[in-house]
């Protein structure tokens, strides 16, 4: 009867091993889209970059670099971009939000950064243009936790191994 358990255990044990290797094997992804502020559902969203055009996220400093191949679709270059306004990246409106997702599920939205000279101040996540990425800051005015530090998104890209040391 000793035996019989002491193997019926190890089995439970291998199961429950398994189990958690096969969790920590499965890619999340990660998807940015951007999207008229005016669009109440959200629903009417264009994608900006997904995890596979990250070269690298800074977790502490919340910058994602991207890599040399990044690919912006076409009608995000329309032209309709002014200076200092929106995300020169991807040429989005002063207004327009960017959205973040973790396996089709939103886990926040923000707002491009704006030039000095514009009356209007996002609040919240706010992206900025960088050299070779963009940059993830947050405007303290709201009085709300920040929400970069989302515990699925650092899981998302440790899964991809984008996290840079």
């Amino acid at each position: 009867m000793k035996k019989f358990t002491i193997i019926f255990l190890v089995l439970i044990l291998l199961l429950f091993v398994s189990c958690k290797v096969e969790e920590s094997d499965e890619r999340s992804t990660i998807k940015f889209y951007n999207c008229n502020s005016n669009d109440i559902e959200r629903t009417n969203k264009t994608l900006l970059f997904t995890d596979n055009d990250i070269d690298s996220f800074d977790w502490e400093s919340q910058t994602i670099y991207f890599n040399e191949n990044i690919y912006i679709q076409d009608e995000l270059l329309e032209g309709r971009k002014a200076v200092g306004i929106g995300s020169e990246i991807f040429s989005t409106g002063s207004r327009d939000l960017f959205l973040v997702y973790v396996d089709d599920e939103l886990i926040y939205e923000g707002q491009y950064s704006q030039s000095y000279a514009s009356s209007y101040m996002p609040i919240g996540v706010v992206l900025l243009d960088q050299l070779d990425g963009v940059r993830l800051s947050y405007s303290m005015l709201d009085g709300n936790e920040d929400i970069r530090f989302d515990e699925r998104i650092y899981k998302a890209l440790n899964s991809n191994n984008l996290l840079k040391e």
